[in-house]
């Protein structure tokens, strides 16, 4: 499906397509842009999430929200936000003050006070550290973008008949990509982490 571009209409808001077609009607008090194939609607002053068909995919109970990045966005209740993944599930609990979004596996957020980066698991990390976290995962992204693309290309270079040596392509690729990731979480690991603060 095409991007959609959301629109203003009787100070209501909906979403086009690149033609200028109305896909979703302006119903919504406020809206957001798509990101991950969600965006984020206010309807009597609370926030859920539709698809691009204009589907209701997570309901109307969020005091503010953000866009989806790398599979989770914050979201507010009760004065606290938290993030949540596309089921509306709760990844890391309502209990920040400030968020941002998530990006190279980890969000600056603010609790207490007191501002560190968090990872989806929770842990939290001071800027050097989460420095060196980012690092890492774009060093991953870097290698598994040049994996994929070498392994495309064998693949292409290959007679369509030819299953069996594409199938060795495949399985060869699929044992890098687990030995890359697994490497990665092991580096990860060894990154020291903030301990949590008594006003935590």
């Amino acid at each position: 499906m095409s991007e959609l571009v959301k629109f203003q209409e009787n100070g209501k808001y909906g979403f086009k397509d690149e033609d200028g077609i109305v896909l979703v009607s302006a119903i919504y008090e406020d809206a957001g842009d798509f990101s991950e194939g969600l965006a984020f609607v206010q309807k009597n002053g609370k926030l859920g999430y539709i698809d691009k068909s204009g589907a209701l995919v997570l309901p109307f109970e969020y005091d503010f929200a953000g866009v989806f990045s790398e599979g989770l966005a914050y979201a507010q209740k009760n004065g606290k936000l938290g993030y949540i993944d596309k089921s509306g599930a709760e990844v890391l609990p309502f209990e920040y003050d400030f968020a941002w979004d998530f990006r190279e596996g980890l969000a600056e957020v603010k609790k207490n006070g007191e501002w560190c980066y968090v990872d989806k698991k929770g842990n939290r990390y001071n800027e050097e550290n989460a420095e060196k976290y980012k690092g890492i995962v774009r060093e991953y992204r870097k290698s598994v973008d040049k994996i994929v693309k070498e392994s495309k290309e064998g693949i292409l270079a290959l007679d369509e008949k030819d299953c069996v040596k594409m199938n060795i392509i495949v399985d060869r690729v699929k044992a890098e990509l687990d030995e890359l990731y697994e490497n990665t979480i092991e580096k990860l690991a060894e990154i020291p982490k903030m301990e949590e603060s008594e006003n935590s």
